[in-house]
């Protein structure tokens, strides 16, 4: 009878009738016009993009992360997962473990991977701390190859020792108000000195010639904690400090 019997779906047989594709049979025994190739070009649904495009297999959607363009559509990309343009290695919120699950944040790639600033990119213990600041994001035992680096006034392996500058420049240096507002003061016993304001990130956001009022205009820092480096004429690393930035 005509539900188990090709023949009998068969248009050569009985006339207006048609592969009926996707229902697990073959309708009118022919193996050519596969049961799962709707637009019947010899290509399957699972390797056929056309197959899956919901314009011409209606209720179709593109599915990201699976290799494929099941949509034929270049524009949503397979590893778009909120299909915005950018794809995994580029979109945090491909890389977001709400969004994507699996996935979690990749520490020091310099990336935002989850679209959480709260979970610093360089904050390895995940303790709100970057890598700049936190002796356990330095410390080799949680980061693997990390070491002390001198003359920074960072301990950066956790054993409570800040280990001294290699350079033979001994000078005091002296930084106020801490915390501040606006204007930075820096007291040195070297002329000619250079500084350097690094943020949490270890980004460097200010870099100038100490001037002769030794201050600094910090307007345009937003609140935060900072390191101030200070350099020698010859570029050697006298003293690194760090202070407070408020509105």
């Amino acid at each position: 009878m005509e539900a188990n019997d090709c023949d009998d779906n068969d248009a050569n047989v009985n006339p207006g009738k048609v592969e009926i594709p996707y229902n697990g049979k073959d309708d009118d025994c022919n193996p050519a016009t596969f049961d799962d190739d709707l637009d019947q070009d010899g290509y399957v649904e699972a390797n056929d993009c056309d197959d899956n495009d919901p314009n011409i297999n209606p209720g179709k959607v593109e599915i990201p992360y699976n290799g494929k363009d099941d949509d034929c559509n270049p524009a949503t990309l397979d590893d778009d997962l909120d299909q915005d343009g950018y794809v995994e290695a580029n979109d945090c919120d491909d890389n977001d473990a709400s969004i994507n699950p699996g996935k979690v944040e990749i520490p020091y790639n310099g990336k935002d991977d989850d679209c959480n600033p709260g979970t610093f990119d360089d904050d390895l213990d995940q303790d709100g701390y970057g890598i700049a600041f936190d002796c356990n994001d330095n410390n080799s035992a949680i980061n693997p190859g990390a070491v002390e680096i001198p003359g920074n006034g960072i301990d950066e392996n956790c054993d409570g020792i800040i280990t001294s500058t290699l350079n033979s420049i001994v000078a005091g240096v002296s930084i106020y108000p801490n915390p501040v507002r606006d204007i930075l003061t820096v007291k040195t016993s070297e002329n000619n000195v250079n500084v350097k304001i690094l943020n949490v990130f270890g980004s460097t956001v200010y870099e100038n010639n100490l001037s002769e009022s030794n201050e600094i205009l910090l307007s345009q820092l937003s609140e935060g904690i900072y390191i101030i480096q200070v350099y020698s004429s010859t570029n050697l690393l006298i003293e690194a400090k760090k202070f407070i930035k408020m509105k």
